[in-house]
């Protein structure tokens, strides 16, 4: 695990220098006091980055930094280091040492989602790269996200897919993306997470019942993405990446833009990506699996002395095919499968077209933070199912959101936050589409909360207290519906620090009110080949978690054992009847007084000092699901080994071989399946791939290749949409991908 050191700086100032509002320092190496040049040095507040010097030196100019600040700074192979810094008491030599790197089993330590670090939050939080999770690229940011333990798929084809986490997932899994909640339809099946991983950084898995600071609805946990960080202070960035994958014939470009002032900072992100159908072991080709994506990103920031503010945009277009669909009431399999790859797009498909705007302002006090965020998420969803003109389905979704947080320092470790919190959201049929699946409908949500964080030795601890309510009116007057869900949610937990580990326990609350799609469905879903009818009755779901994590780190050898139990009350679910509407089989939304999910996460990081290339990582998830302590949850997935080995290399040569990686999935056969549900038999999927570097004086060339599915595997995921026609995932599948850094 990396070793993270808070501490508080308090150093002294020479107020008749010329240099009294700069601030100097060294960044060296604890033990051999050799300097550490280009180490990453970052001030929290206000997002700005710059690198030491050839001789570990940097300066920052105080005026523009508020009086109480932070600095995290980093390098390879030193664990990470966050200072607090007074602006007014500053040395003008001040040397940071930093602390050797022996194992590394979480890959980001430093918590800014929380304003806390990872060793200090009271839950285990799994922070990861996204470079991380694609050391050998990922199919899809689905993909990627599932090699996270109790992170799994559920996917229709390769573009359409979302995540699950400890057994739940849609409405119940929430996304963030910079403290903005993302909404996107996810109640439906067959529609996918909305967004890509252009200018994205690092993602944050929060797992279990989440309410207290982020709301209604996450029963299953949360996601929380992050952009790229700005360019370093006074530097430009350009970032050119191209991708190919035999599988698909998937092509891949994506073109970066960073530079950074004293004062403002850009970023601008643009990408295209085409795959076509792709093959399954045996060679055909499963018909409808195409997609193209269309994708930009844009972030401004601004900052001053006592104020930050960024400004995000980001606009996602998107046709992706529906595989697996058919009108027939026994559809013949044979009928999925093509004999060539095709990428033009074919019936039936989905029409997406998604809008982020974010604004995020941050007041900084003596002892106190304000924070504010807004924003507004656009989703247009529309579905072709027999005809180009006209869509058989076409949504809108409009939610506009606010948070206002305050941050107060209490003195002697001890902080409170509290906020309010809220959404206004708008669901529109367009009347150009044929079928109406669930009718207009506004929601109005609105919560408050409060949180004390402290820390009494090695002991920290929080405790928290949230109310919300959630307001639900149809507007359609065919249709007379309106009710107030109100819910109120807990947290409490500890974390207690030994000399080499960690003990994390942490209660934890969430509560869902039933969505207008489960309350007032009466139609076809083409996306699930199902006819859906709502249930008005239903109540609103409340989840009360137990989550314990035990980790331990040596020089050589780290791991972590986190067993948890989620015990939610008033269950929704659909549950096929013996009956068929205009052709299709009826599906009632039902109710069960109880579910439990219970399972573990668990794996070690073996980094030996006599063998320091090497890297073997593994991670065990499991989870059960149970209904009324009778039948297994629908699309609970199977228990799952990960396996990763990393050979890294360590090279002066300009080009060089950086790692082999090799990935290895058991996934055990799943036999506790609901009624409408197959088993699934256990299956092994092996990858394995190469990384260079060619390093030039302000530029890097980074090249990856390799092999995914390289034992050319047939497999059908337990959770994949499209198990009920035993339609496999792709089979072997060669890429490259190449990286140009100009700097």
């Amino acid at each position: 695990m990396l070793r993270i050191f808070w501490f508080t700086s308090i150093l002294l100032l020479s107020a008749q220098t010329l240099s009294a509002q700069t601030f100097h320092a060294t960044v060296v190496d604890e033990h051999s006091q050799h300097p550490i040049s280009k180490a990453l040095i970052t001030v929290e507040e206000q997002e700005t980055h710059l690198h030491t010097d050839d001789e570990g030196k940097f300066q920052l100019d105080l005026a523009n930094f508020p009086q109480t600040f932070h600095l995290v700074v980093r390098a390879p192979n030193y664990d990470p280091l966050r200072i607090e810094l007074n602006n007014r008491k500053t040395d003008t030599a001040f040397v940071i040492n930093l602390h050797e790197q022996h194992f590394e089993i979480e890959e980001v330590e430093i918590r800014s989602a929380r304003g806390q670090t990872a060793d200090q939050v009271v839950s285990r939080v799994e922070v990861k790269k996204l470079a991380t999770l694609n050391a050998i690229p990922q199919n899809s940011l689905g993909d990627a996200l599932a090699t996270i333990p109790g992170v799994y798929n559920s996917s229709t084809g390769n573009g359409i897919y979302k995540p699950i986490i400890r057994g739940l997932s849609g409405s119940r899994v929430i996304t963030y993306l910079n403290g903005i909640r993302l909404e996107n339809q996810q109640w439906g099946g067959d529609h996918g997470l909305g967004i890509t991983e252009i200018g994205l950084d690092q993602v944050e898995v929060i797992k279990g019942p989440s309410s207290l600071l982020y709301g209604a609805d996450a029963l299953g946990g949360i996601l929380y993405f992050t952009d790229e960080k700005y360019a370093p202070l006074k530097k430009t960035n350009i970032i050119l990446q191209s991708r190919f994958e035999s599988n698909s014939l998937l092509t891949s470009n994506t073109i970066g833009f960073k530079t950074s002032t004293k004062k403002l900072r850009l970023a601008f992100y643009g990408g295209y990506n085409s795959a076509a159908d792709y093959q399954v072991p045996g060679g055909a080709y499963v018909k409808n699996t195409r997609y193209n994506q269309k994708m930009a990103r844009v972030s401004l920031g601004f900052g001053r002395k006592n104020y930050a503010s960024n400004i995000r945009y980001s606009i996602l277009l998107m046709d992706v095919g529906i595989p697996g669909h058919s009108h027939d009431s026994v559809p013949d399999p044979a009928d999925f499968y093509g004999t060539k790859s095709v990428r033009e797009k074919g019936l039936p498909y989905q029409h997406i077209f998604n809008q982020v705007v974010s604004w995020e302002n941050k007041f900084f006090f003596k002892k106190h933070e304000l924070q504010i965020f807004l924003g507004n998420t656009h989703n247009q969803l529309q579905e072709y199912e027999e005809k180009v003109t006209i869509p058989g389905m076409f949504l809108q979704l409009n939610s506009s959101t606010y948070q206002i947080r305050h941050k107060i320092d209490l003195g002697n470790k001890f902080q409170l936050i509290s906020g309010i919190q809220g959404m206004v959201q708008l669901n529109r049929n367009n009347p150009d589409a044929e079928e109406i699946l669930i009718p207009d409908a506004t929601t109005l949500d609105n919560g408050i909360y409060t949180v004390l964080n402290g820390t009494v030795k090695k002991t920290t601890f929080q405790v928290g207290l949230r109310m919300d309510t959630r307001h639900l009116k149809v507007n359609d007057d065919s249709i007379h519906f309106a009710k107030l869900y109100p819910g109120f949610t807990y947290s409490a937990g500890m974390v207690q620090r030994f000399e080499k580990s960690r003990l994390r326990i942490n209660l934890s609350s969430g509560f869902r009110a039933p969505h207008s799609s489960e309350l007032l469905a009466n139609g076809v879903h083409h996306g699930t080949m199902r006819f859906e009818i709502g249930n008005r009755g239903l109540k609103t779901e409340q989840a009360n978690q137990i989550d314990l994590t035990y980790e331990f780190d040596d020089e050589h050898i780290s791991f972590v054992i986190n067993p948890f139990y989620n015990y939610i009350q008033n269950f929704i679910y659909i549950e096929p009847t013996d009956s068929f509407a205009e052709g299709f089989p009826v599906y009632n939304y039902i109710s069960a007084n109880s579910a439990q999910l219970y399972g573990i996460d668990a794996g070690f990081h073996l980094h030996p000092h006599f063998a320091h290339w090497l890297h073997w990582e593994s991670t065990y998830s499991l989870v059960y699901g149970v209904i009324n302590n009778t039948y297994s949850i629908p699309l609970i997935p199977p228990g799952r080994i990960q396996t990763n080995l990393r050979f890294a290399f360590n090279s002066t040569k300009r080009f060089k071989l950086d790692e082999i990686v090799l990935q290895h999935g058991y996934y055990f056969p799943q036999d506790k399946v609901f009624n409408y549900e197959t088993k699934t038999v256990d299956y092994h999927i092996l990858d394995a791939g190469l990384k260079f570097s060619l390093t030039g004086n302000k530029s890097l060339w980074n090249f990856q290749a390799g092999v995914k599915n390289c034992l050319n595997a047939r497999y059908v995921p337990h959770v994949s949409r499209l198990k009920s026609f035993d339609i496999p995932s792709p089979g072997i599948n060669a890429y490259l991908s190449i990286t140009y850094k100009f700097n």
